[in-house]
């Protein structure tokens, strides 16, 4: 896992496809996470847990746990994510103020800054294109294939290939490599939830 301090990061992927496990994995790497939890999915995490899921009645909450919360506590903590980041930031959607900031000073505040989605088109594109690193689980809309095709030549076509719970990681550079299959948590632990 490459360091992610101070990095944007993305992981796409359809349900079951591993994206939830992935995201468990990085955050038991940075105990000093919080993830803003839209799906109350990630009980046993440091999370929050809005009240509103769907844009763009959810904007004002975010914004008010951005200013009253994550910005003050920026110092403690080494990662932000935030899962089904497109109920808060769809593409072609203008960003909230705090996730405008969030998303161009996340450097700045030394926290690596993650989202989580099912598709890259749904998406705000500036979290996709201002991305260090892409975790891409396999896709075979149309339409992601063609977005992914667009953001790296040959992306979307490696991607919609991929066997079950393998991704596909894109670097900064836009270079690619496939990953080894994520092991599930239950083959882990023998549990069906991903709680801790």
């Amino acid at each position: 896992m490459d360091e992610l301090v101070g990095k944007r990061f993305c992981i796409f992927g359809l349900p079951g496809s591993g994206k939830s496990y992935l995201a468990s994995y990085i955050l038991s790497k940075y105990p000093r996470h919080m993830i803003y939890d839209i799906m109350n999915e990630f009980s046993g995490y440091n999370r929050y847990t809005p009240e509103l899921a769907y844009f763009p009645d959810n904007l004002p909450e975010f914004d008010k746990f951005y200013s009253d919360w994550l910005r003050p506590n920026m110092n403690s903590i080494d990662m932000f994510v935030i899962d089904e980041a497109n109920r808060l930031a769809p593409n072609q959607r203008k960003l909230s103020n705090g996730l405008l900031e969030l998303n161009d000073q996340n450097r700045h505040f030394d926290i690596a800054f993650g989202t989580i989605a099912r598709r890259p088109t749904q998406l705000n594109t500036d979290f996709v294109e201002l991305a260090h690193l892409l975790f891409i689980f396999r896709l075979q809309g149309k339409n992601d294939v063609k977005y992914l095709n667009d953001v790296v030549d040959g992306l979307g076509d490696v991607v919609k290939t991929l066997n079950h719970h393998r991704f596909c990681v894109v670097r900064e550079d836009r270079s690619y490599f496939i990953s080894s299959p994520v092991k599930s948590y239950k083959q882990e632990t023998g549990r069906t939830d991903i709680d801790k």
